[in-house]
Parts: C-alpha cells; structure tokens; sequence
C-alpha cells in the first residue's frame, strides 16, 4: 500500500492538545501543545514574515514580464524654434532668414508581434522564479518545524533528566542520614559516610548544569516560535506521550520513504525549479539573436504656428511593420550556449549528489527509529529492574548484609537507567521529525487535522 504523507504525522497529531494561546496576565504562563507552538511559529516567525514577502516579490516581478505582451502607447512632444526660410510665408525665396516655431504632438503605438520567443521565455523563467520563492518558503517552513519539535523536546528531555537527578538525590540524602546514624551506632565505619557525602556533592553541579542548559533552551524555543523571550510557558506534552503516538505511526519503507522524497522533497524540488529556469534563460538569450518585428501605428501633428495645432491639414498618420535583423553579435551566442550546457551539468550533478544524500539520510532517520524504539522498549524494563534493585540493596544495607558500594552503584543505575530511556523517547521524535522534513511533508498539514 502506498505511504501516504499524513501517516508519518500520526505521532504529532496525538500529542496536539487544545489550542490555548491566548493573551492573558503576563504572570501566567502559556501553556502551549505541540501544535500550539508550531501555529505560533508559522505566524510570529520573522525569517518566515521576510520569506514570504519575498515570494510576492516575485510574483509582481512574473507580472511585470507578462506586460511585455501588450502593447505600449507613448506621447511624444515637441517645442522648438528655427532660423529658416517661415514655411507660413509660401515665398520660394525670401529675402531674409526669419526665425519661427514648430510644434509636434504624437501617439505612438507600438505591439511586439515576433521576438524570438524571448518574452515568452522570460515570462517563464520569472515563472520559475517564483515556484523557486515558493518552495525556499516551504523549506524553511518545514526546517523551522523539525526546529521546533527538536527544541520542544529537548526542554522536556532536560526536564526528565533533571526530574531524575533530583529523585536520586533526595535518595542520597537519605542515604547520607542513615549511613551516619550506623557510623554513630558503630556498626559502619567512616569510610560509608564520606562515599556517601562524595556521590552526594558530586550531584550538584550536575543538576545546576542541567537547569543552566534548560534555561538556555528555552531561550531558543521562545526565539524561534516567535514568543517574547519574557514570556512565561508551559509545555504539556511529554516525551511519554509523544512516545505513545510513535507506537502506533505507520511508517514507511525506505524504498517507499525515497520514492516520497523524490517527488515532494523541498530540495528536490527547487533543483528542478532551478533547471527550468536556466532553461528558460537560455531560450530568452537565443531569442534576442533571432530577428524581431514590431506592429508600429503613428498619429500626429505638427504646425509652425500655434493656431495651426490640431487641424486636418497638420495632421499625420501612419502604420508600419518594423523588422530588426541582428547581423553579427560577435561570438556572444557561442558562449551561451557553452555556459547554459555547463550550468545545467552542474544543476545536474547536485540532483545526483542530493538524491543520494537524501537516500543516506533517510536511512539513517528510519534506522534510529527503530533504535529508538528497541531503546525505549528496554530501557522501560531497566527503569523497573533499577528501581528494584535500589529497593533490595538498601534493605540489605539496612540489615548489614551488603556493602554501601552496592547502593551507591544501585542509585547510578537508575539514574543512567531512567536518562537513557529519556533520551531514547527524544531520539525517536528527533528521527520522525526528521524523516518528515526530508521526505517534505506540507508544512499546512502537520498537525492541524490532529485538533479538536
């Protein structure tokens, strides 16, 4: 069955909550979903604004070109003097040289009917122009959403990890307690409560590290969703939601994924844009070596004396076709041709070298999704068995039958236990959002059908 692109989005659409963005008290912070702050993005992010008003661009310069099918129409005006025999005396010879006046007025109307089919291949490269503008905003569209899903969850990674730092180490300080209650009893030498203070300080800076880089991270959020880098927020879903919906994301082969790319890939796509466009310049420089014929119509009036302006007898009109034959234009058509060959080898070759980018790129996304998945499938398990082994070392410990280096190593096993099956759900949402760019789902539907 064919891989259609929405199927990709199944795992965004069950973590999209209500839309809540709203302009409430500062003090209270907005509580935004994934597809919350994707629609944000879209609408407060600068790049985007400067992108699309690029686009328009050059849809007016496309207009622009198309005027160059219809006719133009221009006024001519003439006021000048003369030191010459006065055409207004009828004398064949007059005795002195008089100076007079001559007035002219035309319209000119002048219809391009051949040339060289340059319009017309310029009309198309602004064409391509514009298909060009189109899919660079759908690109950056569609990156700034990998970006943002990226950026959504690394805060919530960072949470995670800090949410267990901070689990182990309320463990630690219990365990600092009562290792110090047994070396007062006796029953435990020194050497328990420094191990113990040791795993504890050594904690610390970890976790202040952590908070540092969620703040930083939140700062790039905020900056590229476009929110005020004062404004408070909430992210509401998790890693593990997000992990439920990749659970049931139907997800397409690398054959089908490379034959999806193929036709929707942004990249791709601008490469063929960017084809038809030489294509088209060069058709419009072989055209203005080929002969041209213009539609001329003339009416006009010309009078040596005011009064004279505008009557039957100075009145003027005339049609003619206007043919232009280039002769010689040295040897520019030569190297045309020459540099338009070369430019589309070259358009040529990056298609080849991008088409097996996106193929190695594709793959390692699918690959790391499985990976992803087997990760997160054990490191579930592990979470358990670490838990369990925290809970059976320290009642041994409290029965003097282990050693303090077990439960310390317990508590390191659960906290790598529980950051790795953080990072495994991450790394699954990363390669989905990244399969998704690569493949080029429309950024006008990602999430949007997932609401309501």
């Amino acid at each position: 069955m064919r891989f259609q692109p929405t199927s990709l989005q199944l795992f965004a659409c069950a973590c999209a909550g209500v839309a809540t963005l709203g302009t409430g008290p500062a003090s209270e912070p907005l509580r935004l979903s994934l597809a919350d702050a994707l629609q944000y993005s879209r609408r407060e992010n600068q790049e985007i604004s400067a992108l699309k008003h690029e686009a328009e661009a050059s849809r007016a310069a496309q207009s622009a070109q198309f005027s160059r099918f219809l006719p133009t129409l221009n006024a001519e005006l003439n006021v000048g003097t003369s030191r010459d025999k006065d055409p207004s005396t009828n004398q064949p010879t007059p005795e002195v040289p008089r100076e007079y006046n001559h007035y002219a007025g035309a319209l000119v109307l002048r219809q391009s009917l051949f040339s060289g089919f340059s319009d017309y291949a310029n009309y198309q490269a602004a064409g391509a122009e514009v298909e060009a503008q189109d899919l660079t905003l759908l690109a950056r569209q569609q990156d700034l959403r990998r970006q943002v899903i990226e950026a959504y969850f690394e805060i919530q990674l960072d949470i995670a990890k800090i949410a267990a730092e901070e689990e182990v180490e309320k463990a630690r300080e219990q365990q600092l307690i009562f290792s110090t209650n047994r070396f007062r009893s006796g029953f435990v030498t020194e050497v328990d409560v420094l191990r113990a203070r040791y795993d504890l300080e050594s904690q610390k800076p970890v976790i202040a590290g952590l908070r540092s880089d969620l703040e930083k991270k939140k700062l790039n959020f905020a900056h590229l969703v476009g929110l005020p880098l004062d404004q408070a927020f909430e992210l509401i879903v998790s890693l593990e939601q997000a992990h439920a919906a990749l659970a049931n994301a139907k997800l397409p082969t690398l054959p089908e994924a490379l034959t999806l790319a193929l036709e929707t890939n942004t990249t791709i796509r601008s490469l063929r844009a960017e084809l038809q466009k030489t294509d088209y310049e060069a058709a419009a420089k072989r055209g203005s070596h080929l002969p041209k014929l213009d539609l001329v119509v003339r009416a006009e009036s010309r009078a040596n004396l005011r009064e004279d302006i505008g009557t039957p007898d100075s009145q003027r009109y005339s049609g003619m076709l206007e043919l232009n034959v280039p002769l010689f234009t040295g040897l520019s058509s030569v190297y045309e041709r020459t540099a338009a060959a070369e430019k589309n080898a070259a358009i040529e070759a990056r298609f080849e070298t991008t088409k097996q980018q996106l193929l190695r790129d594709l793959n390692a996304a699918l690959r790391d999704l499985d990976l992803s998945r087997l990760r997160t499938t054990t490191g579930e398990s592990n979470v358990k068995l670490a838990r369990r082994t925290v809970e059976q070392s320290t009642a041994q410990y409290k029965a003097g039958s282990t050693t303090l280096t077990t439960v310390l190593d317990a508590y390191a096993q659960l906290l790598q236990a529980r950051k790795e099956f953080s990072q495994a759900l991450f790394d699954g949402v990363k390669a989905v959002a990244t399969a998704q760019n690569l493949i080029g789902v429309a950024a006008s539907t990602e999430l949007d059908a997932g609401q309501g």
